[in-house]
């Protein structure tokens, strides 16, 4: 539930995502009063911020193949709906009739976007307080209303917030009733047949799976207190994972660390925290935020996304944060601090040593589209001012031209990527692009081409080739 979306808290707002409207609507709690933060958001070192426009409040926020999908409007009877957003595209809006959405997740495996709505009580609404199952949601062709992708009943789940898809025919969602009344529910995606998983718990939040398979879970209690709570199934039992100060969403990184949002500074900024998977505090790989709320990482890329409440006035824009390590380009010279590519799993040599290839199978994970269907999705993007880059100082790059081989429609370029890497630029400072989707027919290898200049002059340049197996 977004209050800070349409800038006044609903009525009586510990009912519903409890911990967020606390910090973002905190005037209408007695004895509690928080000042937004006007600082600028800082990646840690070995991350880039990227920015993406929504055009509206943003909420939660889910990759899916080669696109984001994003909760946005003001909270509300119907004024919430879900967009979907490609790069140098005008978002598209994809379900609609949605009233305070709390959280969204992709299952790849199932190619289905599950999501939630915690205010079927916000005036003269058709549904709400449930989950929803979109199937195939890029392939949406007109806007679906929400009421008719109700996976349980409207009513059920009164304070139903984050989810998370497990193999298998059945979702978890928290419901965040609050103090010893909030709990972990289990959904069968067949027959939305409810059942409990754990109860006792308060604001409970974000969901996540460690790496022994354990439940990771998000709480906060009666005093705002954020933990990470952890669920041994085969022996029911429940402990504390890890104190963060705070915590609203989370989601477990590809290196078996947990990133969560809604942690709290001295100042009253937000942060993005990095726990270790024993779960020790590792640091922040992000900070500045006014409240860092909905998170989801890409995990070819390992790109993560975060949304910010940028209280009282709204942000639209969706903050990226590109692992400096998992990109290509940036280990062949003296110039390599100017530009890379990100978006895809860079091939080694025997030896170890990367090469500027991506190779993927039709139908694998690498496979943007999720489908076995004679060519290969990739997503392809563009960084800039790597500073961190030893041995190498960023130059001013205020063009970089793209272009493909072989030619496709007997044109060597690539309008989406170029926008996409237009939109950064000029740039002095280190910055990513969005990534675009990049097709390759199975059997074939595309090369990406991007030359970066500065006044004129080439300061560096980087090909990719793209091999569909």
């Amino acid at each position: 539930m977004l209050c800070a979306a349409g800038g006044s808290a609903p009525e009586n707002p510990l009912n519903r995502l409890s911990f967020f409207v606390a910090l973002t609507c905190a005037s209408t709690l007695p004895g509690l009063l928080l000042v937004a933060s006007a600082t600028a958001q800082v990646a840690a070192p070995g991350w880039v911020l990227g920015s993406i426009e929504v055009g509206d409040a943003p909420g939660d926020v889910a990759y899916v193949g080669t696109s984001l999908f994003v909760a946005a409007g003001s909270y509300g009877a119907g004024s919430q709906r879900l967009l979907r957003v490609d790069a140098a595209r005008a978002p598209i809006e994809v379900v609609d009739n949605l009233n305070s959405i709390g959280g969204i997740a992709w299952d790849r495996a199932n190619d289905f976007l599950y999501f939630t709505d915690n205010a079927e009580e916000a005036g003269a609404t058709t549904t709400g307080d449930t989950v929803y199952r979109l199937l195939s949601p890029l392939g949406v062709a007109s806007v679906v209303d929400a009421a008719t992708l109700e996976l349980a009943p409207a009513g059920s789940i009164p304070q139903a917030s984050l989810v998370l898809p497990l193999d298998g025919d059945s979702v978890l969602v928290t419901d965040s009733a609050g103090p010893g009344a909030g709990s972990v529910l289990e959904i069968n995606s067949i027959n939305g047949t409810i059942t409990t998983v754990v109860n006792g718990l308060d604001y409970v939040s974000g969901l996540s799976l460690a790496a022994d398979g354990d439940l990771l879970i998000g709480n906060v209690d009666s005093s705002y207190v954020g933990s990470i709570l952890r669920w041994d199934a085969g022996t029911a039992a429940l402990s504390i994972h890890a104190v963060t100060g705070g915590a609203f969403d989370q989601v477990s990184y590809r290196d078996g660390s947990l990133l969560v949002t809604g942690v709290f500074a001295g100042d009253f900024s937000s942060a993005i925290a990095q726990l270790s998977p024993e779960g020790a505090p590792v640091g922040e790989i992000a900070s500045g935020f006014s409240f860092s709320a909905g998170l989801d990482t890409d995990p070819i890329s390992g790109q993560v996304a975060v949304t910010d409440s940028c209280w009282p006035i709204p942000c639209t824009t969706i903050t990226t944060l590109t692992p400096l390590s998992a990109m290509t380009g940036t280990d062949q010279g003296s110039k390599d601090c100017n530009l890379a590519f990100f978006g895809g799993v860079t091939d080694l040599t025997p030896s170890g040593n990367s090469k500027p290839t991506w190779t993927c199978t039709d139908g694998d994970a690498c496979d943007r589209d999720a489908n076995a269907d004679g060519s290969c999705t990739f997503l392809v993007g563009a960084c800039v001012g790597l500073d961190e880059i030893d041995g190498c100082a960023p130059a001013t790059v205020d063009s970089i031209e793209v272009s493909r081989a072989p030619a496709e429609g007997g044109s060597s370029l690539l309008p989406l990527l170029q926008a996409a890497v237009d939109s950064i630029l000029p740039a002095s400072d280190a910055a990513c692009s969005a990534g675009v989707a990049v097709e390759v027919e199975q059997g074939h290898v595309v090369r990406v081409k991007l030359k970066a200049r500065d006044d004129g002059k080439v300061v560096d340049r980087d090909n990719l080739k793209l091999a569909c197996r």
